[in-house]
């Protein structure tokens, strides 16, 4: 291939978040899907009061980069439109403590996001 690396998607893993930002589970696709999401290093926070919490996952493979999205509704998120916010591709190995930097959401609303990551 001639010195060309390909970036190969591994997959989208998806967590729900309960303003003020609790989270479960729901959905995963693809193999290598980033695995134990958290927000603030905890797997299922209820009521956190931090305005900007920070989101963590692992993979399973060296990540070259990641993209998050939030959305208010699993429709949305699951659409792949991210109302609340959007990190857009960001290369590098990031996968602890990336902090949300998106629209605040209402007391007690909940809110979904996915996180998506590429490898060399």
């Amino acid at each position: 291939m001639g010195g060309a690396r390909k970036k190969r998607l591994t997959g989208w893993r998806i967590l729900v978040i309960a303003q003020s930002f609790s989270i479960a589970a729901m959905t995963v696709r693809g193999a290598d899907a980033p695995l134990a999401l958290m927000c603030e290093y905890r797997t299922d926070p209820i009521g956190l009061e931090t305005p900007a919490p920070r989101l963590s996952w692992q993979t399973s493979d060296g990540q070259a980069a990641w993209r998050v999205r939030v959305a208010s509704t699993p429709e949305k998120i699951a659409a792949g439109e991210a109302d609340l916010w959007d990190s857009g591709k960001v290369s590098g190995g990031d996968t602890f403590g990336v902090e949300y930097a998106g629209k605040k959401p209402m007391p007690s609303q909940r809110v979904y996001w996915q996180v998506k990551t590429w490898t060399s």
